[in-house]
């Protein structure tokens, strides 16, 4: 509650209700289909949109392996299969 010691978290946090949440409040009734139109949206905000902000309006993604001295390329790897588990705590040890 103290925006002025954490202004860069608030500031995105404006930005992702202001740009996202306001557009998409249908969604919020189905959770899982937020959430993925969220990390999209979160995907294209770090790797594609032009930030002012920045030297050559560059995604942030873009300039900070620039400023590494990395190049940004596409990865061919696949998501990883993982799964929730739904279990009482006592359970967790042998059941996961």
């Amino acid at each position: 509650r103290s925006p002025k010691s954490n202004c860069y978290v608030e500031r995105f946090n404006r930005t992702i209700q202001e740009q996202y949440v306001n557009w998409n409040k249908e969604d919020l009734y189905e959770p899982e289909v937020f959430n993925y139109g969220l990390m999209d949206y979160l995907l294209w905000y770090n790797t594609e949109k032009p930030h002012r902000g920045l030297p050559d309006k560059q995604p942030p993604l873009r300039y900070l392996l620039a400023s590494a001295g990395l190049e940004l390329q596409q990865s061919n790897m696949l998501w990883t299969s993982t799964y929730s588990c739904f279990y009482t705590l006592p359970m967790l040890k042998s059941a996961c």
